[in-house]
């Protein structure tokens, strides 16, 4: 019988785009910690269910929770190669709670690789860090925060979302982040992108010993997502983390630079970074947010059908965008 991991997770959140992909993969190579392969996504979701599901201390209950819960994370279907997992012979020995749910599935996989705690990165889990801090009450976080202006940059180069909607969004999750970290004392901790990569043995020294783990060689290497040979990339090679260029005053031009600052000078002042035009805090109306994003969301989708061979059909599209809105009800911003 595979012995579990103990409750003490791992969770590596923040916005998109500032460093936490690089961080979980970091984290994963450390010989205690399990890194969930795939973002787990709906777990606010699966929480918020629940109660649904009545007593947890009655088995039938239990079965039919955990087995929604396995339902409702497409990564396990990655882990499984396309299959559903079934529930361990000893299942009955988990806690009847929430947690011993997620326990019992995600520790289960950490302990079948020989590590002591999983590590878990979905970086709107930002919003939902009081949520998880009481139903995992052993868990730790790392709030990873980056410029929001090459946040903005590397979104919009990427997925063509409007650079104006990404930064006031980045906004709002940093500070939704900083305000429930600071109920948490010392189970959070935010760790600044650029200081990361400007001295990742000092950093993740600092890591290691917040989440009270012994310092290890192994978590200096990542695939990097800033490694330029893409190539090297996707085969799984590693490399030591290092600094990566600013992009964001290449690709910005200055009108852009000045909305963006209008909308989120202030915060990147509070955080430290160098203005350029103004320190602003400026909210966009209700109306232009729901066109930003409406307008994006379709662009999203539309280049999805063209460039990916796994939704070549408007029907699989679909499919993806009802498990968006679903995702999406969980979520502020």
């Amino acid at each position: 019988m595979i012995e579990r991991a103990v409750s003490e997770p791992v969770f590596v959140v923040g916005m998109n785009g500032s460093g936490t992909s690089m961080m979980l993969d970091s984290l994963g190579r450390h010989p205690d910690l399990f890194a969930v392969p795939h973002e787990t996504l709906m777990m606010p979701y699966i929480i918020a269910q629940a109660d649904r599901f009545g007593d947890l201390n009655i088995d039938k209950n239990f079965r039919a929770y955990w087995r929604f819960a396995i339902d409702q994370m497409p990564v396990l279907r990655r882990i499984y190669a396309g299959k559903k997992p079934e529930l361990p012979e000893d299942w009955r020995a988990q806690p009847r709670s929430v947690a011993g749910v997620f326990e019992g599935i995600l520790g289960f996989l950490a302990a079948a690789q020989n590590k002591k705690r999983w590590c878990e990165k979905t970086p709107d889990h930002v919003q939902h860090i009081d949520m998880l801090s009481r139903i995992f009450p052993g868990a730790r976080f790392i709030h990873m925060i980056r410029d929001g202006r090459e946040v903005a940059c590397s979104i919009t180069r990427r997925q063509k979302r409007r650079p104006e909607l990404i930064i006031y969004r980045w906004k709002k999750l940093v500070e939704m982040g900083q305000t429930a970290g600071s109920k948490l004392g010392d189970r959070y901790m935010e760790l600044k992108y650029e200081e990361l990569t400007r001295d990742p043995q000092a950093r993740m020294a600092e890591v290691c010993e917040f989440l009270r783990l012994e310092f290890s060689e192994q978590v200096l290497q990542s695939r990097m997502p800033q490694n330029p040979d893409r190539k090297r990339l996707a085969a799984g090679e590693l490399g030591a983390i290092r600094r990566n260029t600013l992009k964001w005053p290449e690709y910005f031009d200055v009108g852009t630079v000045l909305r963006l600052e209008s909308i989120g000078g202030r915060m990147l002042s509070q955080l430290g970074y160098r203005i350029e035009s103004t320190v602003g805090d400026c909210e966009p109306s209700g109306f232009q947010k729901q066109l930003w994003r409406a307008v994006d969301f379709i662009r999203y989708h539309t280049e999805l059908k063209k460039t990916s061979q796994k939704y070549d059909s408007w029907l699989k599209i679909l499919g993806k965008m009802l498990f968006s809105f679903k995702e999406y009800r969980s979520k502020r911003f």
